[in-house]
This record gives structure tokens, sequence and C-alpha cells, in this order.
């Protein structure tokens, strides 16, 4: 049976736009669109594990003792190396999610997804949970090579 809450189109909404400061000190344009969206997800799946290989490359050639290329790679938040959005996208696709993909530089910089009414634990009424937020491999912090954008997470997504 169908779910009747599944949305069928997305209807995006761009929320916010500024400017973003690249590590080569040139600002970018950046905007923050809400809605569910397959197609900034599948661009989070297919440029992201992209940006993933070529770091893990980087850091191979680079650094021959593998002793040194785990620490580097202990240096990078990777627990979401897995996560695949356009799933997500798909299995999260009712009304009670709410979908967030920042963009500056033609790709995904940042995604979040919110899920509301969620029954707070510590007191009567409901939250917004988060319940994945993450920023592109390259705009993380690590020990090997500066982040390509900082302040994402102070960015309001």
């Amino acid at each position: 049976m169908s779910n009747p809450n599944k949305k069928i189109d997305s209807s995006l909404q761009e929320i916010e736009q500024g400017e973003l400061m690249h590590v080569s000190k040139v600002k970018f344009p950046y905007k923050i669109v809400h809605g569910w969206d397959l197609k900034s997800s599948l661009e989070c799946d297919t440029l992201w594990k992209q940006g993933w290989l070529t770091l893990l490359k980087q850091i191979q050639q680079a650094e021959p003792d593998e002793t040194k290329q785990n620490n580097i790679l202990a240096s990078i938040s990777t627990e979401d190396i897995h996560w695949h959005w356009f799933d997500k996208a798909c299995d999260y696709s009712t009304d009670e999610y709410e979908w967030f993909h920042l963009h500056a530089d033609g790709k995904p910089q940042a995604a979040c997804l919110i899920y509301h009414p969620e029954a707070s634990a510590l007191e009567p009424g409901d939250i917004f949970y988060v319940k994945f937020v993450a920023v592109a491999p390259w705009n993380r912090p690590c020990d090997f090579r500066p982040r390509e954008f900082n302040g994402l997470a102070t960015t309001r997504l």
C-alpha cells in the first residue's frame, strides 16, 4: 500500500543566501535550499564520494607511512562516509522530514535532514530532531589540507 504522505515532486524554496570565504580568499555566493530534492541528494553521493576518493589518494601518495596515513584519517570525521543521501531521500520523503542543502561553487557543500514532530524525552511537547547532518569531505577539518569553506556549521542550515 502506498504512503499517502509520500512526496511526489520537489517543492524547493531558497531560504537564505550569502557569501562564504573560500580557502583561496575568494568569496563565493551560497544558497540554502529547503525541500525534498533527489537531485541534490544524488549530487551529495556522487560528488562527496569522489571527494573522499581524491582525498584518500592524496594522503596515500603524499605519505608512504601507513601509521601516519591512519593518523591523518583519524583527524577527519568519517562517521558518515557510508551514508547514501539518495537512499535517504527516497526513504525520508514524507511531510515529517525537512530537507536542507547548502550549495556553493556549483555543488552541495552541506546537507541536513530534520524530523518533526519528535516527542521530547525531557519535557512535554514535540521537538525538531536532527536526523542527519554532514558537510562535504573537502570542508572538514583535516591535518592534511585546509578546508575549502570554513564556517558551514555556523551557517544556518
